[in-house]
């Protein structure tokens, strides 16, 4: 009746009765229950007895002893046993409304009493494995915790600042600042954060960074203060001199002498990086010494008179000389020390180039730190760059003077003189007129100014290579005229200090030699030997025939003398080939015997006609046919095996080079719907993320990581592990808010409620991404140089074995086999190559069409009678360049496999796009294959273009699958690229 009239009261109120005291217990053995209402008199063990027996296994659990037997004995005995409330029953259905709220009030009571409890762990946990210092206040701003991290940055212990408040952390100039913590995190949403001056115990003073959060209550009352803190006080004080240092810098730069250098950097050692004693050398070249030319007083104070260093002494020459730093913990017991009696200890001593010396010194050894020694090397150098800058200035004035008289004479050419920031200094010559400008026109523009984009880049880039010591002939198109253009540096003493352009206008020349081009061609594919000679009997172009006569390449022949000329002229009245030259003649022809470099004397049928151009003779063509059949077919074959032998080695060298060089983040979770919900995270996980933390709180944690780590999350039992505490630690992949992926190595453990049941996970995160980039370019590594050790092999051995029976044989027919190995390696590298060099990185990630880029792709791509169907203006963000890879190797693909009539389609997906053909596809249980690296089912290709398309997505965080397309194709899908911009 009890148990009607409660789920009467209370339809939340689920009830199950039990008539005796070991029903009673066997029941909370078998179902969870919230509260227990008993009766006082029941067979075997009364209420007493059975609320005693309840204590013993659930101590807390409420217990209510609802009894028509009453009296002052029996209350006082259950409140001795621990009841929970105590209710004597009445006359009327109200006792069991009373009975209801009693119950309710007692199972509220010890919910929210729990759940604090388990707050209070949680709470824990984090203090203790918080790598910050972690300091709590009460309402009354009185200190009642401090963790370790927090007594070692402040040197006091727990105990010793129990009940203390911030004063006793706080100087005196700093007190009104810190003063505030009082009122303002109270009034402040998200809490505080500042940088205050803190006393530790022993008296020193430390810069500390400090994150304040108050806990209120619903009235807005305080009931705690949680502050995280760290020292900050190298940090803070490396920052300030750095800014200061870059300030001091650019008055460095702007100092217009070198005196004036070495003024304003001993200035700014003393004043900006607190070394007082320091001073600056510079080398006089003319007496070879050393000459001190500014010194701060301090040091002035402790030497007197600087001394003058001569050749080879002091320590100060040795750097001079070896360019090298040199630290001295102890300067006063270093052999070679100039005064044997020396005030100084700590020493520095800095290069400053081929300009001199730098040194900072103090009175006491061991004084200086690594920030001081880092930033007087910063300072060093920006000294030597300063010096360097004025004795660039001296040399390229120099230069203009010297060569103004060339510029503005020389005959036929433009000439142009050009400085370090690529701005002309000099413009002269007769050729100067051809392009439509002045010398007024070019001093003090740069390329960019004067010509067209085209143009200007490519003289830039030649410009810097004069620049960098580099010389460069190369020809340019300008308003219909082709100039030649020869840049160079100029040097003094050495050193280069500007650059020179020669420029010629070589319009007609250039018509010329494309109707001897037209000639050249023709020579070149002639199969006899046949060459063109100039007026003196020179070759002007050779083919590879006649070139085979001589044992050598028509390059190396082209410009030398030739045999055959001179012995014409030696065995024939006057001189024929002249007349040739002249007109008169319209042929020589013949047969004579002569010797060849490396050979014997060999018998040639020739003839010679004169080269006629716009009606005037411009050289003569000659045919040369040897008469030996046997020598020929040698000479081919030994040129055709070295020429092979000599690929074969650069393959093997080829294939030998790629065959050897080939604080946390912490996250509460909810199980929700059989989905991990963020509930709650700290800052550095919503920093790292980049987003705000509200906008991370009640998502569903997969959301943030990428899909192969949603994957080990949900599918293959991650998040399991860890709800039922078995998951120790494992790597997941994060993605941020603009993309990029963090890799981390995750800690999770199971976070339970008031009734114990685990109820989602405590996570913790910590980045490993340069680790795991490390890990990532090992296995690449061993992956390509298992590839190159196994799919090169082959043909290498078919092609070494193939010329070796070409050598035995004389037959060339060997050499087709070694050609298609050649081929077939030549491929194999390429693709070996790229993917080598491809791996996880990324360069600039921009919006990229993939519509657009497609269709640039397929132009690149030899598609025969293939089409392209784009169907997607989708727009994703990408590294342009490493997308068109993936593309162009869809792109080949399907062209490879599906045929000359094949279509191609590039379509939208919602979280991506796909690339589909309508060829014979891919079959089920090979769809996984394809992906890896060396796999092919075509003779001639190399297995890695999809390796490559899988490499590059997954670069980018997507994911790539083939299925499937609507014809029965190929299907390549990439998603996760994010919504189309």
């Amino acid at each position: 009746m009890v148990a009607e009239f409660l789920e009467r009261e209370d339809d939340r109120l689920t009830v199950h009765t039990a008539t005796s005291a070991s029903a009673g217990l066997d029941r909370l053995d078998q179902t969870r229950i919230d509260c227990v209402v008993s009766d006082y008199d029941m067979p075997g063990q009364d209420g007493i007895e059975f609320l005693s027996a309840v204590r013993g296994t659930y101590p807390d659990l409420p217990f209510i002893l609802f009894t028509g037997k009453g009296g002052e004995e029996i209350a006082s005995e259950a409140i001795s046993a621990g009841v929970t409330d105590y209710l004597q029953k009445g006359s009327g259905s109200g006792q069991y409304a009373v009975l209801a709220n009693r119950v309710r009030n007692a199972v509220s009571q010890y919910r929210s009493q729990r759940e604090l409890e388990a707050s209070r762990e949680r709470l824990s946990l984090f203090v203790e494995q918080s790598p910050l210092g972690f300091l709590e206040y009460d309402s009354d701003f009185e200190i009642v915790r401090l963790n370790e991290v927090g007594e070692e940055i402040l040197g006091y212990s727990e105990d010793e600042l129990l009940g203390e408040t911030w004063e006793k952390l706080v100087s005196e100039d700093n007190s009104d600042d810190v003063g505030e913590l009082t009122s303002a995190p109270a009034n402040a949403e998200g809490g505080s954060h500042s940088i205050d001056e803190n006393v530790r115990k022993d008296g020193e003073r430390i810069l500390c960074e400090w994150h304040n959060r108050v806990v209120t209550d619903a009235n807005g009352d305080v009931l705690a203060v949680f502050s995280q803190f760290q020292d900050v006080t190298a940090r803070e004080e490396r920052q300030r001199r750095i800014e200061a240092l870059h300030e001091a810098t650019r008055e460095l730069m702007t100092a217009p002498t070198q005196v004036a250098v070495a003024d304003s950097a001993v200035e700014t050692a003393r004043d900006v990086l607190g070394l007082r004693i320091n001073s600056v050398y510079l080398y006089d070249p003319d007496a070879d010494v050393l000459d001190p030319v500014a010194i701060t007083d301090d040091a002035l104070d402790l030497i007197g008179e600087p001394p003058t260093y001569e050749a080879g002494e002091s320590l100060s020459w040795q750097v001079f000389q070896s360019g090298e730093v040199r630290v001295f913990e102890d300067v006063s017991t270093q052999p070679g020390r100039y005064n044997p009696d020396t005030d100084f200890g700590a020493e520095i001593i800095l290069p400053l180039g081929d300009h001199g010396v730098m040194y900072v010194a103090a009175t006491e050894p061991g004084a200086f730190d690594e920030t001081d020694v880092a930033l007087a090397r910063i300072l060093a150098a920006n000294t030597e760059t300063a010096l360097s800058r004025i004795e660039r200035a001296r040399t390229l004035h120099e230069s203009q003077r010297r060569y103004q008289t060339l510029v503005d004479n020389f005959p036929d050419c433009a000439v142009f003189l050009f400085d370090e920031s690529l701005q002309y200094v000099l413009a002269g010559g007769d050729g100067l007129s051809s392009v439509g400008l002045t010398s007024a026109d070019f001093e003090g523009a740069t390329p960019h100014d004067l010509f067209p984009h085209d143009i200007a880049d490519e003289l830039v880039s030649h410009y810097r290579e004069a620049l960098a010591g580099r010389s460069h002939t190369f020809e340019q198109q300008y308003q219909g005229e082709c100039y030649q253009i020869r840049t160079l540096p100029v040097r003094d003493d050495g050193e280069v200090v500007s650059g020179i352009a020669v420029s010629q206008r070589i319009t007609e020349r250039k018509e010329r030699e494309h109707e001897l081009r037209r000639y050249m061609r023709i020579v070149n594919t002639m199969h006899e030997a046949a060459c063109i000679y100039d007026d003196d009997g020179r070759f002007a172009v050779v083919n590879e025939y006649l070139a085979d006569f001589y044992g050598t390449t028509p390059e190396q022949l082209e410009g030398e003398q030739s045999a055959l000329v001179p012995k014409i002229r030696a065995t024939a009245d006057g001189d024929p080939f002249q007349e040739l030259l002249d007109g008169e003649r319209d042929e020589i022809q013949g047969e004579l015997e002569t010797d060849f470099p490396g050979a014997s004397e060999e018998v040639l049928a020739y003839r010679l006609t004169p080269l006629v151009v716009d009606g005037t003779v411009e050289a003569v063509v000659g045919i040369t046919r040897e008469i030996t059949e046997k020598r020929a077919r040698m000479q081919e074959l030994e040129r055709r095996t070295e020429e092979l032998q000599t690929l074969n080695q650069r393959l093997q060298e080829q294939y030998r080079y790629l065959f050897e060089e080939a604080p946390i983040m912490a996250v509460v979770t909810r199980f929700e719907d059989g989905t991990p919900v963020i509930e709650d995270c700290n800052q550095r996980f919503a920093e790292t993320l980049g987003y705000d933390r509200e906008a991370l709180v009640e998502r569903e944690l997969a959301t943030f990581y990428t899909p192969e780590s949603e994957r080990e999350l949900l599918d293959e039992g991650g998040y399991e592990r860890a709800l039922i505490g078995e998951f120790v630690r494992e790597s997941r992949e994060l993605v941020t808010a603009d993309g990029t992926v963090v890799e981390t190595l995750l800690r999770a453990v199971p976070r339970e409620d008031v009734r114990d049941d685990v109820i989602g996970t405590f996570a913790f995160y910590v980045d490993v991404s340069e680790r795991k980039e490390l890990e990532r370019e090992k296995e690449r590594l061993d992956e390509f140089t298992s590839i190159v050790s196994h799919d090169l092999r082959n043909p290498l051995n078919v092609a070494q074995g193939q010329t070796a029976l070409a050598r035995e044989t004389g037959d060339l027919d060997h050499l087709d086999a070694v050609e298609r190995a050649h081929e077939r390696m030549q491929t194999l590298i390429s693709d070996l190559l790229t993917l080598a060099r491809s791996g996880q990185h990324l360069d600039e990630i921009a919006p990229v069409s993939v519509g657009s880029l497609a269709e640039d792709c397929w132009r690149n791509t030899e598609t025969h009678g293939a089409t392209l169907n784009v169907r997607t203006d989708r727009t994703v963000r990408a590294d342009r360049t490493r997308l068109q890879q993936l593309i162009e190797n869809l792109l080949r693909n399907a062209v490879d496999h599906g045929g000359d009539d094949v279509t191609v389609t590039v379509g939208e997906l919602d979280d991506g796009f796909y690339v589909a053909d309508d060829g014979p596809g891919v079959p089920e249980d090979r769809r996984e294959d394809v992906f890896e690296a060396g796999y092919t089912t075509s003779d001639d290709g190399s297995g890695f273009g999809l390796s490559i398309v899988e490499q590059v997505a997954e670069a980018h965080g997507w994911t790539v699958t083939v299925t499937e397309s609507d014809p029965g194709g190929a299907r390549f899908e990439i998603r996760g690229t994010g919504t189309s911009e």
